[in-house]
């Protein structure tokens, strides 16, 4: 698209990028913030950076323009490596669990002693998996009444956790509550 002059949230997303029109309007709308650049006046959007798990769940978050709840910024936490209610993305994971859009490592489980409730890993610095990311989105969309999961087999089948998850977001046809919300695109993720 032709650009005028307008300045650029991102020092690092020129206006002849492919991307520059998108980066920018999620921007504007609050959804993505960027990174303070090392001279402490420009942000940069670091477009090759992977995503970790806490910035997926905020951008979702703000995607759906869903506000944490006051119980998502209280203690106690699902997650025993999420502690302290002050890290900035305390109530966005957990408003995100609440919602029953992410679970945390299911692996490794501890009781905590204050609450009683038994605790996991959420590993908020950890690189989202594209299967994490399709399932925290057939989540979310779910959540939201634009598709039923209600008519998925999410049984696992001796296969890995993700399979059925990623088997939907290749198709979310069967699943839509209403087919004509969706114009163009009917998948999350394709094959391969």
């Amino acid at each position: 698209s032709a650009r005028s002059s307008k300045t650029q949230p991102f020092v690092d997303v020129p206006p002849s990028d492919a991307l520059a029109d998108v980066v920018e309007r999620l921007f504007v709308r609050g959804i993505v913030a960027g990174y303070p650049s090392t001279d402490g006046v420009t942000v940069e959007y670091r477009p090759n950076q992977y995503i970790n798990r806490a910035e997926f769940v905020q951008i979702t978050l703000k995607m759906l323009c869903i506000i944490p709840r006051d119980e998502a910024k209280k203690r106690p936490t699902p997650f025993f490596d999420m502690l302290n209610t002050s890290l900035w993305y305390y109530p966005s994971v957990k408003e995100s669990y609440l919602r029953g859009f992410v679970k945390g490592y299911l692996d490794v489980k501890r009781l905590d002693p204050e609450s009683g409730i038994i605790q996991t890993p959420f590993k908020a610095a950890n690189t989202i998996t594209r299967a994490e990311a399709v399932t925290v989105v057939l989540a979310a969309l779910n959540e939201q009444g634009i598709i039923d999961l209600s008519k998925a087999d999410l049984t696992q089948t001796g296969g890995p956790w993700y399979e059925p998850y990623m088997k939907i977001g290749q198709d979310l046809r069967p699943y839509l509550v209403d087919p004509k919300d969706v114009v163009t695109r009917v998948f999350i993720v394709t094959g391969g």
